[in-house]
C-alpha cells in the first residue's frame, strides 16, 4: 500500500496476550505503517526518529513492576508528545477462553493460564490512562478491528456490508448471551390468553392482526424503526459488521415472533445493501403443528 503520510504519528501498541495486538500491528502493516514488534522500551525510542511508525514493546509482568514500566511510559510520552498509545483490551475470561480454544500456551504461563493473564492484567490497567486510544476487542472481529485503526488515522474505507441477526426468545428460557441490543415487548398484551390465539404463533396472520390493532403496538413499532434506522449507519460506521438484536417477550412464541418478523421486514426495505436474518429461538418450545 506503500509508505504512509509523513505528518501522520507514530503510535505505540500495547495490550495483554491475546487481546488482538498482533492483529492491530498487521491492520498498520497492511496500511503501509512500518511495524517493529517485541522491542525493549530503550530500543524502541531509536525508531521514533524515523516517525510514522508503529511500536509494540516487549513487557513481562514477571519482569518488570508496574509502577516502573508505566514512568517509562510517561517519560516516552514526555520526550515525544506527538507519540499516540493505542491500548487493546479484553476481559480475563475472554482471554482465557481464546486460549483455551486455540490450544495455545501463553507466553507467561509459570503457574497456570489464569495466574498468567492476571499479571498481564494487572500490568496493562495501570498503563491504560496513558492510552490516546482504547478499543475493548472482547466482541469485535479482525476485520472490525482494523476499520477501527483506520478510523483512529482518518483514513476513508469503503463500509463493510453488515449483517443484523434478529433473534426472538422468551425470557422464561434465558437472555441470548450474545445479544447487543435487548428489546422487552411484554408490555403488549400476551396473546397466549385468547385461547383460538394460543396454538399459534407470531407467525400467524390471527396472532399478527390481534397484535397490531393495538394502537399502541403501532406507535411502538414506529419509534423502534426511528431508532435502528439512525443507529444502524452509525455502528456501521464505527466499523462494526455485525449486530444481534435479541427480542423477547415471556415465552417467545406470539409477541416477539411478530415483532421480529415486522422489524426485519422494515429493516429489509431500509437497508436493502444488508444482510437480515431472523433466528425465532424457541421455536422448538412451539406447539409441534407450529415447529416446520
Amino acid at each position: 500500500m506503500g509508505v504512509v503520510d509523513s505528518d501522520l504519528s507514530s503510535f505505540l501498541v500495547f495490550g495483554p496476550s491475546g487481546s488482538g495486538v498482533h492483529t492491530a500491528l498487521k491492520a498498520f502493516r497492511e496500511l503501509g505503517f512500518p511495524v517493529f514488534s517485541g522491542i525493549t522500551l530503550p530500543k524502541a525510542v531509536s525508531y521514533l526518529d524515523e516517525s510514522p511508525v508503529v511500536l509494540n514493546p516487549a513487557l513481562d509482568p514477571y519482569a518488570v513492576t508496574p509502577q516502573d514500566t508505566k514512568l517509562a511510559f510517561e517519560n516516552l510520552k514526555r520526550s515525544y508528545p506527538d507519540l499516540k498509545l493505542l491500548y487493546l483490551s479484553a476481559p480475563s475470561e475472554t482471554l482465557i477462553s481464546r486460549y483455551v480454544a486455540a490450544e495455545k500456551k501463553h507466553p507467561f504461563d509459570k503457574t497456570g493460564l489464569h495466574d498468567a493473564v492476571e499479571a498481564e492484567q494487572l500490568l496493562y490497567q495501570v498503563l491504560k490512562p496513558l492510552s490516546d486510544y482504547h478499543i475493548d476487542t472482547s466482541t469485535t472481529t479482525d476485520r472490525e478491528l482494523g476499520l477501527k485503526i483506520a478510523k483512529i488515522l482518518n483514513i476513508q474505507t469503503v463500509p463493510e456490508p453488515m449483517t443484523v441477526t434478529l433473534t426472538s426468545f422468551g425470557f422464561k428460557h434465558g437472555l441470548p448471551q450474545q445479544a447487543d441490543l435487548v428489546f422487552d415487548m411484554r408490555f403488549l398484551p400476551n396473546p397466549f390468553y385468547n385461547e383460538s390465539l394460543r396454538p399459534l404463533t407470531g407467525l400467524d396472520k390471527p396472532v399478527q392482526e390481534f397484535l397490531f390493532a393495538i394502537p399502541e403496538t403501532n406507535q411502538f413499532l414506529t419509534h423502534w424503526q426511528n431508532l435502528l434506522a439512525h443507529v444502524l449507519p452509525m455502528y456501521q460506521k464505527e466499523g462494526k459488521t455485525r449486530l444481534e438484536i435479541a427480542i423477547g417477550c415471556t415465552g417467545g412464541q406470539h409477541r416477539s415472533v411478530a415483532l421480529t418478523q415486522a422489524l426485519a421486514t422494515f429493516l429489509q426495505s431500509t437497508f436493502p445493501d444488508f444482510n437480515i436474518k431472523t433466528v425465532h429461538r424457541e421455536q422448538h418450545h412451539w406447539p409441534q403443528e407450529c415447529r416446520s
